[in-house]
């Protein structure tokens, strides 16, 4: 028997379910349909319901554009949110392409080095939890840090 004969076709390989990682997004996903896409879909439903016979209609939104405070309530809010739209976005997008293109003030940040050294930014305040305890700058010669003292042979670390 030869190798090819013995072996899985790839269409039928492709074809398995596997995980990925947007199955990472299925706990989120579970909550957002769980607590807010079914009670929202309940309120839907019981807005279009007739408190009295249970049938369906929609008379309850028919009185928004027959009354006039109700209409002239729901012009403000969308005037509201129009606004403050058009205000964000205003304010936004400039100050975003003022920022991107701001240079660099600190070189540190283009040390490739340094990336993910988040910690190294606050405060220099460290635990000193034995000989284990080594902060970012450590492992850095180039570069002086704060360094815990390693205990004494034999002393008991607190």
């Amino acid at each position: 028997m030869t190798a090819a004969a013995v072996s899985t076709p790839r269409s039928v390989r492709s074809n398995r379910f596997r995980f990925g990682p947007l199955w990472l997004a299925a706990p989120g996903l579970a909550f957002l349909l769980i607590f807010f896409l079914v009670p929202v879909a309940r309120l839907m439903g019981l807005s279009l319901e007739d408190a009295d016979t249970g049938a369906m209609t929609a008379s309850h939104y028919a009185r928004i554009f027959e009354t006039d405070v109700y209409f002239r309530v729901l012009l403000i809010t969308f005037r509201i949110a129009g606004l403050t739209t058009l205000f964000s976005l205003l304010l936004g997008y400039p100050l975003a392409y003022w920022l991107s293109r701001l240079p660099d003030q600190d070189a540190r940040h283009d040390d490739p080095a340094r990336d993910g050294a988040v910690l190294d930014e606050l405060p220099r305040q460290e635990l000193c939890l034995g000989h284990r305890a080594r902060t970012h700058r450590d492992h850095q010669p180039d570069r002086p840090g704060i360094r815990c003292a390693r205990p004494a042979a034999g002393a008991v670390a607190q």
